[in-house]
């Protein structure tokens, strides 16, 4: 399938009259991907306070961006919190990865936890 998917910066997901078909095919993934997860302590959760998303297409910008890793488990940003929590197989994947990931989006992690 041709990938025509408009390219967007940060500023123009926040606009109105970007329609929800527009988005959803900008952020969801054309192709499935499957994690097979041996041992259960590998996996590992973080918390990513990040600076700039103003809107829920920013929030889903960050999600996109991280589930595009290998081992991502669960990605849920929340541009109300400032925060993108985040599940993953440490054996696949990064908290620096994933922090990467995030500030690909134009946005910035100012600080990270681990769980």
């Amino acid at each position: 399938m041709a990938n025509n998917k408009v390219p967007f910066n940060n500023h123009d997901l926040c606009r109105p009259d970007v329609s929800i078909s527009t988005l959803c095919a900008y952020f969801l993934p054309e192709d499935d991907k499957q994690l097979i997860i041996i041992d259960k302590s590998d996996i590992q959760a973080a918390n990513f306070e990040i600076k700039g998303m103003t809107c829920q297409g920013c929030a889903a910008h960050v999600e996109h961006e991280v589930n595009k890793l290998s081992g991502i488990l669960k990605v849920t940003a929340s541009y109300e919190q400032g925060n993108a929590i985040v599940e993953f197989d440490n054996t696949k994947t990064g908290i620096l990865e994933i922090e990467q990931a995030i500030n690909s989006t134009g946005y910035s992690v100012t600080n990270k936890t681990g769980k």
